[in-house]
């Protein structure tokens, strides 16, 4: 995860990973403090014991210019834990943050098959309310997992441990804004999951159209910055 609380879009799926006894370990790129204790009262709750939980304590909003230091964190952490499968945020410049998590996830782990989960995309508008949610923008490869009660209950318990965010608050929001534009949806019932196939990371994963306006924002332009950074000194060490 980026941050802590984004373990919420995929609450289901982990709890029925662990509930069959399979070994399954988080790790937040960013937290504070309070945000770590947080994020404990969550595994808490998935099923996830201490010992498993990595925090790297980035900066918020700050990961993309953290990625040189960032980086030999995610290779002790692969060496530690050596993962049959790993799954992150998804590559979709909904949130720098993200993309610098996923980024990192990449090439610290080659050789481990990954998934990824959609937060929102794409930062092309400047609310982030009005972004898109919860689904990927090509869910042509989505695999979809529907809740059962139990499984929905457990997600709403873990965003109720993130009490420092506005979780709820932003779901409802965005729950009204796509009933008043004509476009309803109910979040909370399913988790999208699809496997990693995006291999350049100086380039957007989006539709060609969203893509091109992405292209010309700032966020998008630092990202870029920042990873060319990171990849010129992977390359070079090659």
């Amino acid at each position: 995860m980026a941050h802590p609380d984004d373990e919420m879009a995929i609450s289901g799926w982990i709890h029925r990973l662990t509930s069959r006894r399979i070994e399954v370990w988080l790790s937040w790129t960013h937290s504070t403090p309070e945000r770590e204790e947080e994020a404990l009262h969550a595994a808490r709750v998935l099923g996830v014991p201490p010992d498993r939980l990595v925090f790297h304590r980035a900066g918020d909003g700050t990961q993309c210019d953290e990625l040189q230091t960032l980086f030999p964190n995610f290779l002790a952490m692969e060496s530690r834990i050596q993962p049959t499968r790993v799954a992150t945020v998804a590559f979709e410049q909904g949130h720098p943050d993200h993309d610098a998590t996923h980024l990192l996830v990449r090439k610290a782990f080659p050789k481990t098959p990954v998934l990824e989960w959609p937060m929102y995309h794409a930062y092309i508008r400047g609310v982030r309310s009005l972004q898109d949610i919860g689904r990927f923008a090509d869910p042509g490869r989505e695999e979809a997992l529907r809740l059962d009660p139990d499984e929905r209950k457990i997600v709403r318990a873990v965003v109720a441990c993130h009490k420092s965010q506005p979780i709820m608050r932003n779901v409802w929001a965005y729950q009204l804004y796509r009933l008043l534009t004509l476009r309803p949806v109910s979040m909370g019932r399913k988790e999208f999951l699809r496997w990693v196939t995006h291999g350049d990371y100086l380039q957007p994963s989006l539709p060609p159209s969203i893509a091109r306006a992405v292209e010309e924002t700032p966020l998008w332009n630092h990202y870029k910055q920042c990873a060319q950074s990171l990849l010129a000194s992977l390359a070079g060490t090659q």
